[in-house]
């Protein structure tokens, strides 16, 4: 039952974290079911060479979002309403998107800078791998630097959006 138990309590939780998971751990299950229902995941790193660490790590270069203490959770969800299940996934926080033609911010890198061109609306992280046409891997550390920097943000379901400032 800990599955089916697991997916109710995802579903009604703004976020999920894990903390510790192995490579065919339970928690991993329960990740899956967060992302599935559009909710914010978080993951804490473990030592790469410690096979309970293997699931999350993985979570990590999916993109699950990195959690060094409390204040990146709470960073990251400020914002963020509660989730209604009539609402669709991906749908806008009550923060509004700047414009399209916004200033791109000082400071930014080439990758940076691309991207942020791209964002000018809600953009899948698919749609910006092949927009772009760079990868995944590469993509996800740009996005993690750029929401570091509070210039995008991550919206539920891999979408992002430029942030206002």
């Amino acid at each position: 039952m800990f599955p089916a138990r697991n997916r109710i309590i995802s579903g009604l939780a703004r976020g999920v974290v894990i903390i510790e998971a192995g490579a065919k751990s339970g928690a991993l299950i329960t990740a899956q079911h967060a992302a599935e229902q559009g909710r914010e995941l978080f993951a804490v790193p473990g030592n790469v060479d410690s096979l309970a660490s293997a699931g999350t790590l993985r979570l990590l270069r999916e993109g699950a979002r990195v959690v060094r203490d409390v204040d990146d959770i709470l960073d990251d969800l400020a914002g963020i309403t509660a989730v209604s299940a009539a609402l669709p996934a991906g749908q806008k926080d009550a923060e509004p998107a700047p414009a399209a033609d916004a200033p791109p911010p000082p400071g930014l890198g080439d990758d940076e800078q691309r991207i942020w061109n791209v964002l000018d609306s809600q953009k899948h992280v698919d749609e910006l791998v092949r927009t772009l046409g760079i990868a995944v891997a590469q993509l996800n550390g740009v996005l993690m630097m750029l929401e570091m920097k509070k210039v995008v943000r991550r919206l539920p379901g891999n979408m992002y959006e430029r942030r206002t400032i």
